[in-house]
């Protein structure tokens, strides 16, 4: 509003010395669509993006997320162990490990409590604690919450009878109990679908077999679907001018514009 104040201004000092051209009416118009040109966020676009989590072999501590960067979006993953009927999320954060060779590529969890003993069991567990991974997502820049739309998970280490329980919602509610995660002798997408959230956890409890069947998978990349307005491919966008710049340089330019018909009305 105190860009448009001043930019209406200098419009009227344009008509005191310039009626030989555009009406201020005129001026105004321009000045003022100008100014919401320039203030006007970019329209949203649906973004699919693809998280891959196969990555150096890496550890983080209970308590502390280990975070991966895709088009503008960052997840941050943190684990826990939970209990079934009812779900009950314990309060004790357990280990996240990360690889990117054989049976240990991909995310797991570790209930051990250290990286040298999380390397030798670096799955995502339903015996003797069921675990879980947690989700986060966040804007890259300016970290706020993101809503997204869980598509497809691809897990790893998998065999022909491995199921999973998903998790949506701040804090997390069980949405699906014991589904199959696909087994094709290779890493497959199992479909997903769950209301859209910025938050989703995935979790192993053993399943419904009798006797029960120790399901222990890897997570290797699942896709989301998600809105963006800037920097939707990996940052690589150049960011918009702001507003206070945009308007400092086009108030300039017309102040200047106004000096210059003064100083041809005294001539």
């Amino acid at each position: 509003m105190i860009l448009i104040h001043a930019c209406l201004t200098i419009v009227r000092e344009f008509n005191m010395f310039l009626n030989k051209y555009t009406s201020a009416a005129k001026i105004s118009a321009l000045c003022v669509t100008t100014l919401l040109g320039i203030s006007a966020p970019a329209n949203a676009v649906t973004v699919n993006t693809n998280f891959d989590f196969l990555a150096a072999q890496a550890y983080a501590a209970p308590g502390t997320a280990m975070t991966f960067d895709s088009n503008g979006v960052r997840v941050s993953v943190t684990a826990f162990t939970y209990t079934n009927s009812p779900f009950t999320l314990s309060a004790n954060p357990i280990g996240v490990i990360v690889g990117n060779t054989g049976a240990n590529g991909g995310l797991g969890a570790c209930t051990d409590g250290d990286a040298t003993s999380c390397g030798g069991e670096p799955h995502l567990n339903g015996s003797p604690l069921h675990e879980l991974l947690k989700f986060t997502f966040t804007k890259v820049i300016g970290g706020a919450l993101l809503d997204v739309d869980l598509n497809s998970v691809v897990f790893g280490n998998t065999n022909a009878n491995e199921e999973f329980d998903l998790f949506y919602g701040n804090p997390l509610t069980q949405w699906a109990d014991n589904q199959t995660a696909i087994h094709s002798g290779q890493p497959v997408q199992t479909p997903v679908t769950t209301p859209i959230s910025n938050m989703f956890g995935i979790g192993i409890d053993n399943g419904d077999t009798s006797p029960p069947n120790t399901d222990q998978v890897r997570i290797l990349n699942f896709n989301i679907t998600h809105e963006c307005q800037v920097n939707c491919d990996n940052n690589q966008n150049p960011p918009p001018v702001p507003l206070p710049a945009g308007g400092v340089l086009l108030l300039t330019g017309l102040a200047g514009l106004g000096a210059a018909a003064r100083r041809r009305k005294r001539k």
